[in-house]
């Protein structure tokens, strides 16, 4: 009986906590590295550079938060600084920069961390129960419809096609780019890491993860609204 009772728990523990973001990691790695779909290649590095990172972090060196929805959101708004940060050390490298420096940097970022959680002990995660998961719902769909489609509706306007020629500039190695946007790197660095992954370039694919970003915010607030109102 006890190889039965060995058989059920190995399948829960090679899918649990400690292992699934090891398992999309791998997934989102391959999806980069063999899809010839664009799309494909787009939502594997959001996955790879815009939430596995976050995650890994937080769950190696923070217990807080235990509720999953707001661990995600942290891990989320995590993950942009330590993208950033990465992809900013990397523009500072000399010579061009290449899809290979990107996977490498995600791959630290992430498995690292991973390292270190598979040595800590952690509570399971509370979720928000079934009243309080139909209105996150709804306004999800409601900010997912109002934000993602047309992305690319129409070519990059001013400020974007700077950001974008600086993009291209800091990947064939020019290290001061980053310096001569006026609003700061954080608005190049994002679509830079992601056209290296990506393979290519287009309206709607500079703009996602910024898109992605307003929307975990109207959940972020949605949340913040729910806990005053004692859901």
């Amino acid at each position: 009986m006890d190889w039965i009772a060995t058989r059920r728990v190995w399948p829960a523990k090679i899918v649990g906590r400690h292992w699934w973001p090891l398992w999309l990691w791998a997934g989102a790695t391959l999806g980069i590295v063999l899809a010839n779909w664009f799309e494909v290649r787009v939502v594997a590095a959001s996955l790879f550079l815009f939430f596995l990172p976050g995650w890994a972090w937080l769950e190696a060196f923070s217990s807080e938060p235990q509720d999953g929805m707001w661990r995600i959101l942290v891990a989320a708004g995590l993950r942009l600084g330590l993208t950033s940060l990465g992809t900013l050390y990397l523009a500072y490298l000399p010579g061009p920069l290449t899809e290979q420096h990107v996977l490498i940097m995600g791959t630290v970022l992430t498995l690292l961390p991973l390292a270190t959680a598979f040595r800590r002990q952690r509570e399971p995660l509370t979720w928000p129960d079934r009243r309080l998961w139909l209105l996150l719902l709804l306004v999800l769909g409601l900010a997912v419809m109002l934000r993602l489609p047309r992305l690319g509706y129409a070519e990059f306007h001013e400020d974007e096609v700077e950001v974008t020629s600086l993009v291209v500039r800091a990947i064939k190695g020019e290290d001061y780019a980053v310096f001569l946007h006026r609003k700061g790197p954080e608005q190049m660095l994002v679509p830079l890491a992601e056209w290296l992954l990506a393979g290519r370039i287009t309206e709607g694919s500079a703009r996602l993860p910024f898109a992605l970003a307003s929307i975990l915010g109207v959940i972020t607030v949605s949340m913040l609204a729910a806990q005053v109102a004692g859901w």
